[in-house]
């Protein structure tokens, strides 16, 4: 468990290391869709979702706006 840098409890650092495990699983589903040959296609992003861990459901709106930032500056 990664401690939380603003404070020491318990429940801080938990909350810190769900916000950490997300972002990352996010940034892993943008490697995916960057490098696929066609990150707009449906399946793809359904499988993308599916290898990551990550449930649709769970993207709000700002995630959903920097993940398509994202996989356009880094696809290829």
């Amino acid at each position: 468990m990664v401690k939380a840098p603003w404070y020491p409890g318990s429940t801080e650092h938990l909350a810190f290391n769900v916000y950490a495990m997300h972002r990352q699983q996010i940034e892993d589903f943008i490697d995916i869709l960057a490098a696929a040959d066609d990150p707009n296609d449906e399946a793809t992003q359904w499988d993308a979702l599916e290898q990551v861990g990550l449930n649709a459901n769970d993207l709000s709106p700002a995630d959903l706006d920097y993940i398509e930032k994202e996989v356009a500056n880094r696809w290829q």
